[in-house]
């Protein structure tokens, strides 16, 4: 049965449409609105400086690393998940190449939890290990996150 025929789709639709507004994409990628939502440069995204923001993505994760190795040596790649994990990874790759320039260290170690663990893995198999230390994969979402963006730029028609 086609969904948009479906008695739940119809009455949830005008709610979720009003919902997700906000976050719709154009087609080039780019946000339909001028929103932003996560701080992007490294010395932004520090931890001690996301405590500060009072902005904690993935609170437990991050704030257990910076037990054990310190705020100072804690960062985030904040992503947009809207997006998906191949333009993700190309992110993660301009964060790690800045986040190097910037420490003047020759690896970094990554953590990915859930999306942000197949953005990981999207980032290895595309530009492989060489800058990368450890990785640790918490929960990651290794399948169908594609489909979140071809929803929110309306590519999607979902039948049952």
């Amino acid at each position: 049965m086609d969904v948009v025929n479906n008695p739940l789709f119809k009455t949830l639709d005008p709610y979720v449409n009003d919902l997700i507004e906000y976050m719709r994409l154009n087609d080039d990628g780019t946000s339909k609105y001028d929103i932003e939502l996560y701080p992007h440069s490294v010395e932004d995204t520090r931890l001690d400086k996301l405590k500060e923001m009072k902005y904690y993505p993935d609170h437990d994760s991050l704030i257990n690393l910076g037990e054990a190795a310190g705020d100072k040596n804690v960062y985030c790649c904040t992503l947009d998940w809207r997006l998906g994990q191949l333009d993700n990874a190309e992110v993660l790759n301009e964060y790690i190449n800045d986040l190097l320039k910037t420490t003047g260290k020759s690896k970094v170690n990554l953590m990915g939890v859930s999306f942000g663990g197949q953005v990981v893995a999207s980032y290895l198999a595309l530009y492989g290990g060489a800058k990368v230390n450890n990785v640790v994969l918490h929960c990651p979402a290794l399948d169908g996150s594609t489909i979140v963006s071809e929803l929110l730029k309306g590519d999607v028609t979902v039948k049952w």
